[in-house]
C-alpha cells in the first residue's frame, strides 16, 4: 500500500501528555509490561473503548467524570433494550434502587406533562413530585 502525505499524517499521530500525569503514564508502562501487552495496542484498545461508549454522542459524560470514584456511568435514557439489560445485569443493587427511583420520578413527570398541552408546559409549575403525581390520576 502506498501511503499519501494523508495517510503517513495518520499513521504517524502521537499524543503527547503533560508532565502532571507522568506518573500515571509510568504506571500504565509498568502495567502493560506486567501484563506482557505492548502501550500501543493496550493505548489502542482503550481508545476503542471510549469510542464505543461515546460514539453514539454523549457530551453529557467527558472522560475526565470516570476518573471520579463517585460518578456512576448509566445508558442514555432512551437507549435500545440491550443496552439497558446488559447494563443492569452488571449493577450492585444500590444502583439499581437509586436506577428504579430515579425511572419512577421521570415516569411520574413524563405522565405528568403529558396532560399538558406542549404550549403550556413552560408556564406549569409544580413544587414537589406528590403535586405532579395527583395532577396525572386526574
Amino acid at each position: 500500500m502506498k501511503l499519501t502525505d494523508d495517510t503517513k499524517k495518520e499513521h504517524l499521530e502521537q499524543f503527547a501528555f503533560r508532565e502532571t500525569i507522568s506518573g500515571t503514564i509510568r504506571e500504565f508502562k509498568i502495567i502493560c509490561a506486567r501484563d506482557n501487552v505492548s502501550k500501543q495496542s493496550k493505548a489502542t484498545q482503550i481508545i476503542q473503548e471510549f469510542n464505543k461508549i461515546h460514539g453514539e454522542g454523549n457530551p453529557i459524560y467527558p472522560i475526565t467524570k470516570f476518573i471520579d470514584p463517585d460518578f456512576k456511568a448509566v445508558p442514555a435514557t432512551l437507549e435500545r433494550q440491550e443496552k439497558w439489560l446488559s447494563f443492569i445485569k452488571k449493577t450492585d443493587n444500590e444502583t439499581l434502587k437509586q436506577l428504579e427511583y430515579q425511572c419512577y420520578m421521570i415516569m411520574v413527570m413524563a405522565k405528568c406533562y403529558l396532560k399538558i398541552p406542549k404550549h403550556e408546559r413552560k408556564e406549569r409549575n409544580f413544587t414537589s413530585l406528590r403535586q405532579m403525581e395527583i395532577y396525572k390520576s386526574w
